[in-house]
């Protein structure tokens, strides 16, 4: 009984220790089996199967500036397949599993709507995906001014806001965005309205556009049948000089066929035809800027293989207008007229002078040394 009393109080800190562990391991109340973070549960549920439609909001005030609807399942093609029935390049699987379709409210011009950039969409929903129930502080006043998550006098949230319609019809769950670390790609949320704001690792406000209405439109000029590989001839008229540039592939060689006949190095035009099909916008106009050259137009035509086959013929028109000053920068408008892409190409400046730039030469003779 001696030794008891001696021993007493690290015989009670014991058990106390004892009943501390039990209950954390027991709740999980720290997530201590599930590798911190990223074991949590999330705030929402963010499958793409899951969501009908996403809205996006930068203030209180008038109606949602941004709306992404999911539409039918994506309907993935077949790879494209020469005469022999071989594939001529595997396609590359699509992430989303749904199409969807982006509409944007503009002031004084209504809704509009547009295709959807896919990578950018499918990086939102994964970021979503991966807000976590994990570090929480309690909302008061104070923190919501420090955090940049006030209310106005109506309670209106003064900041971003991304609605989850789990049906078009149905009432919305609304994550609540304050203050966002671009450097730690974290960003402090509040779920409807929940008294606890928490801390996430992603940075919500980038993936849903840092206020750029259109963030989510799809920035690739030309439709995914035109490829590098499936151009097979462009025909440019400058407005400048009354230039016509007429490039065309010929069996597996490219020849010059305007304003005179040569053969061309094809692994030359190669990185020029790379460059215009993956032309994407790094902004949209409404009317072509100031800053375009208007007496320096290009119109250009660009003939390629339709998908699935080496035969079938297409072709597409657009109009492309030089930025004042500059060799790369461009204004683009595609065939069916609408807004103008502004876009960089490096490459593109020297079709007009193919005949020097991509001429072909005869190869080095070498000799044999003694």
């Amino acid at each position: 009984m001696q030794s008891i009393r001696e021993y007493r109080g690290a015989i009670l800190l014991g058990i106390n220790v004892c009943l501390v562990l039990l209950l954390v391991f027991g709740q999980n109340a720290l997530n201590l089996f599930a590798s911190g973070y990223a074991g949590a549960s999330p705030l929402v549920d963010a499958a793409e199967d899951e969501i009908a439609r996403i809205e996006i909001r930068e203030s209180s005030s008038g109606a949602w500036q941004v709306q992404l609807e999911r539409g039918d399942k994506h309907k993935t093609r077949s790879p494209a397949k020469d005469a022999n029935n071989t594939e001529l390049q595997p396609e590359t699987p699509k992430e989303l599993l749904y199409d969807w379709q982006l509409r944007i409210g503009r002031d004084g011009s209504g809704t509009q709507e547009y295709a959807v950039d896919r990578d950018r969409l499918r990086d939102l929903i994964e970021g979503l995906q991966n807000v976590r129930d994990y570090y929480g502080l309690k909302r008061d006043a104070q923190r919501e001014r420090e955090l940049q998550m006030t209310v106005d006098d109506k309670g209106q949230f003064q900041g971003l806001q991304i609605a989850l319609y789990a049906k078009a019809d149905t009432r919305p769950v609304i994550l609540y965005v304050g203050h966002s670390k671009s450097g730690a790609s974290q960003s402090y949320v509040r779920l409807d309205n929940q008294d606890t704001i928490y801390l996430v690792d992603v940075n919500l406000r980038s993936l849903a556009g840092s206020g750029e209405a259109d963030y989510f439109r799809k920035r690739r000029l030309f439709g995914d049948d035109i490829k590098g590989d499936s151009i097979t001839m462009l025909d440019a008229r400058y407005r400048k000089g009354n230039q016509n540039v007429q490039i065309a592939k010929q069996g597996q060689e490219w020849v010059l066929i305007r304003p005179q006949q040569m053969a061309l190095d094809s692994a030359e035009i190669g990185s020029l035809l790379r460059d215009i099909a993956d032309w994407k916008a790094d902004s949209f106009h409404a009317v072509l800027p100031d800053t375009a050259d208007s007496a320096a137009e290009i119109t250009l035509q660009v003939y390629y293989n339709a998908h699935g086959t080496i035969t079938d013929q297409l072709n597409t028109t657009v109009r492309i207008v030089p930025k004042k000053d500059s060799t790369t920068l461009y204004y683009v408008q595609p065939e069916q007229g609408g807004d103008w892409y502004e876009l960089s190409s490096i490459y593109l400046s020297d079709l007009a002078e193919a005949s020097e730039r991509y001429q072909k030469r005869p190869a080095l003779r070498t000799f044999p040394t003694e």
